[in-house]
């Protein structure tokens, strides 16, 4: 399972692509040198499989790479940025 990912200018895109469509996705907006992860969605193909999780954390991976504070409107991200010890680090709750 290859976790791709795409910009724009004002924001991205981690997706997982299955049968030739986006099976898997998570959408951020970027605030000055912030990422605010907006929604998260995946099909009912990957469900159960923790999905969803490996996107918040592909996210995590490039907001530590290119030195972004990382925060979330999308319940289910903002959820898994909590509750893993991890991502305190550069997870910011007052970045929306």
């Amino acid at each position: 399972m290859k976790i791709e990912h795409r910009t724009s200018a004002s924001g991205g895109v981690f997706f997982i692509e299955h049968d030739g469509s986006e099976a898997a996705t998570m959408e951020y907006k970027t605030i000055g040198e912030g990422m605010v992860i907006e929604h998260t969605n995946v099909d009912a193909v990957f469900k159960g499989q923790g999905v969803g999780k490996k996107l918040v954390s592909a996210a995590v991976a490039y907001a530590a790479e290119n030195k972004k504070e990382l925060g979330a409107t999308c319940s289910f991200a903002r959820a898994v940025l909590e509750k893993e010890d991890g991502y305190r680090n550069i997870y910011n709750s007052h970045l929306k």
